[in-house]
């Protein structure tokens, strides 16, 4: 079978029922830096970039520091 191994499409996990959050003016290298080092999902990443004047370190310990 030839499709067996395929990972073209990785869905993101539960990403349909995360709330819409615009990222406009948010760089997406910067959002999935976040999410990787934060563990984190993609509305929370960008919401903490944005509280933190797009400044990934700190969005980071935002997310990280509770």
């Amino acid at each position: 079978a030839d499709s067996v191994g395929s990972t073209t499409s990785v869905a993101p996990i539960a990403e349909e029922d995360e709330e819409e959050v615009d990222d406009t003016g948010v760089d997406d290298k910067d959002i999935e830096l976040v999410i990787t080092q934060a563990n984190t999902t993609r509305a929370k990443a960008i919401k903490a970039l944005k509280n933190n004047n797009h400044d990934i370190v700190n969005a980071i310990m935002e997310l990280t520091m509770l």
